[in-house]
Parts: C-alpha cells; sequence; structure tokens
C-alpha cells in the first residue's frame, strides 16, 4: 500500500499499445515516481527487486531548483503485476489504472519472456505452420513470433512457393 500512495502522490504512468504506423517499436510501458530525495527511491528499488533509479533533472537546469530523481520500471510485463498489487490500495488514480490494465491485457505483454513450452512450441512447428498461425495458437503477434524464430535460429527461405526450414 505505501508504494500505491507514493506513486499516487508522486508518479506517473505511460502505456501505449496501439502499435501506431505499424512499427512494433511504438509500444511502451513506465511507471516512475520522481522525488529530489533519491533514497526512498532505492528503497522501493529494493523491496520491490526491479526498476532503475536515475538522474531525471540535473540541479543545474535552473539555479533554484533541486536535482531531481525517478525511479522507473519498464515494460508492461514487469509492470502489470505491480499495478494489480497497488489497485486495491489507490484512491485517486484507480480508474486510471483500471483502464492500462484493460489495454494491457487486451494488447498482449510486450517483451514477455518466452516459457519453455512457447519455444518448444515454434521449434516443432515452424515447418508446418505460418508465423501467423503459431502466433494464434500461442497469443503473441506475427512480427513477436518471426523474432523469436530468428532468435532460436530456425530461419525460413522461401523458393518460389515452397518453404525451406534451415538450422
Amino acid at each position: 500500500g505505501w508504494f500505491a500512495g507514493l506513486w499516487e502522490g508522486d508518479g506517473s504512468l505511460t502505456y501505449r499499445g496501439d502499435n501506431r504506423r505499424g512499427h512494433a517499436n511504438s509500444r511502451w510501458f513506465y511507471l516512475t515516481v520522481t522525488q529530489s530525495d533519491p533514497r526512498p527511491l532505492h528503497y522501493i528499488q529494493d523491496k520491490l527487486g526491479l526498476g532503475k533509479v536515475a538522474i531525471k533533472r540535473a540541479a543545474s537546469y535552473k539555479p533554484n531548483w533541486k536535482t531531481a530523481y525517478q525511479y522507473r520500471i519498464t515494460g508492461a510485463h514487469k509492470g502489470l503485476p505491480i499495478l494489480e498489487k497497488m489497485l486495491p490500495h489507490l484512491r485517486f488514480r484507480a480508474d486510471l489504472v483500471e483502464r492500462t490494465i484493460a489495454e494491457i491485457e487486451a494488447h498482449g505483454w510486450m517483451n514477455k519472456p518466452y516459457s519453455e513450452d512457447e519455444m518448444q512450441f515454434i521449434r516443432n512447428s515452424a515447418s508446418g505452420l505460418t508465423d501467423k498461425q503459431i502466433a494464434a495458437k500461442i497469443g503473441r503477434t506475427e512480427d513477436a513470433v518471426k523474432q523469436e524464430r530468428w532468435r532460436l535460429g530456425i530461419h525460413k527461405q522461401q523458393h518460389r512457393r515452397e518453404v525451406e526450414i534451415v538450422v
């Protein structure tokens, strides 16, 4: 509950999962808290076991301003569990968090690690199914499956109408 209160007062939430203009990299998620004292932010990082603390704005930005530090969780696959834990403790921004959770679930988790079962399914299905068919079966996007297939060293070479699997 303490993190939820701190975030409601000094935090922000950014999520865009609409893949604008067909670019996979146009999706992003940030959950941040900004403070002039970095100690609470390092405490959050230690307690949650994730995220980074960095200088957001140096004191030299304006003469009478203090240095601002920011704690940031990047990636919906990391942030969604935190949002779900925060939600029952929120008083003023629960609607924002509820909408964001719904959008993340509708679009899928960006950069969600592949399970061993998913990787094995890709290995076993690459020669018989298209990336689009594999994506539909495991709940990923076609581009994500293609990238993971390449990462696994499975490359499809097209020769006219035939597809050859090269491992």
